[in-house]
């Protein structure tokens, strides 16, 4: 939506252009400047004070100069570990199955990392390490479209059947605006044009703190 795009833009200054921030910029929910919406005024000062989550990752980047390999860094170690791994798990052994990713190896990412990371001859990297299975064991692999995945969360909205927003919300720890943010979702959710990602997270932090 035109009004997200614009936060984003705005959270694209918040970073004030380096990699990391403008890595966050895109993948985060919430920028910096719309926590306060969510969470206390108190809350979100005191937080932002004890844990700079761009000053975190600042020390894991690789001092190369080279921004393709920073994204890779970030992808692995925020993306990747922090969201489908853990994704594969629950949702996985919710169904009683066992998900094994051998390539997420480091011994082997290490050895391939200066394959896979720039682009050789302008084919993608994921190209490159199909083909070293050997072509012609993953021929019809490679030729098959791109499918895609997803959960059903706008199938379960439609129905009724799942609600991501909190029923209460703790006065003493969100924000006075929360409550009203809430309601306009519930709008949107009737009116089937609810993006379910950010009422999720806000969810899921009541959950917890509720605990």
């Amino acid at each position: 939506p035109p009004s997200r795009r614009r936060e984003k833009y705005v959270g694209l200054l918040e970073g004030r252009g380096t990699l990391e921030g403008t890595y966050f910029a895109m993948r985060g929910l919430f920028m910096p400047h719309e926590l306060g919406t969510v969470l206390g005024p108190d809350y979100v000062e005191e937080g932002l004070r004890r844990y700079s989550v761009l000053e975190e990752v600042r020390k894991s980047l690789p001092n190369t100069g080279n921004p393709e390999q920073g994204v890779a860094v970030l992808e692995q170690s925020f993306y990747m570990r922090n969201q489908l791994l853990r994704d594969t798990d629950w949702a996985s052994m919710a169904h009683s199955l066992e998900v094994r990713v051998p390539l997420v190896d480091r011994e082997l990412y290490e050895a391939l990392a200066a394959v896979l990371i720039p682009r050789e001859r302008g084919r993608r990297p994921k190209a490159l390490l199909a083909e070293a299975a050997g072509a012609d064991r993953v021929r019809r692999q490679l030729m098959r479209p791109k499918t895609g995945f997803a959960f059903p969360f706008d199938t379960w909205l439609r129905r009724g059947d799942w609600r991501p927003w909190p029923d209460q919300v703790d006065r003493h720890v969100f924000s006075g605006e929360l409550p009203g943010m809430i309601s306009r979702w519930k709008r949107e959710a009737s009116a089937g044009t609810l993006a379910w990602a950010r009422p999720h997270a806000v969810n899921l932090l009541a959950t917890y703190l509720a605990r």
